[in-house]
């Protein structure tokens, strides 16, 4: 979950429809943002950004990304974790 997300959302005091529409996306898709089931498009970022006013709070748009790589490193390792373990199983 992004909770820093969720915090400046609530300081504005928009509920997810509320925000979705400002930004023409529906609520859905930015509840999954917000819980980060999902990454937005770079636009889409930048989007969210401006309707949020993260200047104000010194955060960038990039910030959405941040976590990606650890998150990728750690689900490689999981993947090549239960690839090994599968080809131990065969032999």
């Amino acid at each position: 979950m992004r909770k820093w997300l969720k915090h400046i959302r609530l300081l504005k005091k928009l509920t997810h429809e509320e925000l979705a529409k400002q930004i023409c996306i529906s609520r859905a898709h930015y509840t999954h943002i917000e819980l980060s089931q999902r990454n937005p498009s770079i636009e889409l970022a930048k989007e969210l950004s401006r309707a949020l006013d993260f200047d104000k709070y010194n955060i960038s748009w990039t910030k959405f990304y941040e976590n990606q790589e650890k998150l990728n490193t750690a689900t490689e390792s999981t993947e090549l974790t239960k690839a090994v373990k599968q080809a131990k199983d065969v032999i």
